[in-house]
């Protein structure tokens, strides 16, 4: 993590709600510091195709374990809202998924 230190965007934690016909379940809370969770990097300085993996955090009490990587940077790209420019693209997974080849893009 060394090489993201300065300028990169840190991931400390999230409180995400989950719901099951409309009732509340469950918040897999994760804090960095706490029940061993540590922060990790939401974007690294300068993203290129080359950045390596890079985790987002980890937080074995709630078993999340994400991790990042540059999938690719468009030039242009158009959605039915706006065009934008200059879009970089991160493939998301964690862990658990590795084995099941599972990614989200954002």
């Amino acid at each position: 993590m060394l090489g993201f230190a300065r300028s990169s965007v840190w991931y400390f934690g999230e409180y995400p709600e989950e719901y099951e016909n409309g009732q509340f379940v469950a918040a897999p809370t994760w804090l960095a510091g706490i029940e061993e969770a540590r922060a990790g990097v939401k974007m690294v300085k300068n993203p290129q195709r080359e950045t390596p993996i890079y985790f987002q955090g980890w937080a074995p009490a709630v078993e999340w374990s994400d991790f990042g990587i540059v999938a690719s940077m468009i030039y242009e790209i158009c959605v039915p809202v706006d065009c934008y420019q200059d879009v970089l693209i991160i493939d998301e997974s964690s862990l658990e998924e590795v084995e099941v080849s599972a990614f989200q893009q954002k």
